[in-house]
């Protein structure tokens, strides 16, 4: 089978997220004139740090690896969730707290894209659940 047409054009937003290759699938995109995600890298730099509060956490794919990760990206971008289990953490290894301009801004982002390049990372991932105490103490 193939479409009609091709599924992405140069002139409509394709916002790649999620690990590494995500970036690099981005970057590839550009290259060849698509119109592609904000590029927030300084001159000189791999990856965007998430430490930088002005930068959408969807710029920084070294962070965004997991269907936990992505799934909270987009009710934080669209519904404004915040949520108890740490699951962002940034390039250095800190956790994030996203501000609400990143979170406007990552919105706005979304809202323009018609299409989404979605990686997933070679990472092993745990989920703690946390639970209330018995009322008896033990």
């Amino acid at each position: 089978w193939m479409p009609r047409a091709p599924p992405i054009q140069r002139s409509r937003l394709v916002t790649a997220l999620g690990s590494c290759f995500a970036d690099e699938v981005r970057l590839w995109l550009r290259a060849r004139g698509f119109l592609v995600n904000d590029d927030f890298r300084a001159a000189g730099t791999s990856y965007p740090h998430v430490e930088d509060s002005a930068v959408p956490l969807l710029q920084c794919s070294a962070g965004l690896v997991n269907t936990f990760v992505l799934r909270q990206q987009f009710e934080w971008a669209f519904e404004g969730r915040s949520f108890e289990d740490d699951l962002w953490v940034g390039a250095r290894g800190s956790i994030t707290l996203p501000t609400e301009a990143a979170r406007a801004r990552t919105r706005e982002m979304f809202e323009a894209t018609s299409l989404f390049v979605i990686t997933l990372g070679l990472a092993e991932v745990w989920y703690q659940r946390r639970c209330a105490k018995p009322e008896d103490g033990t």
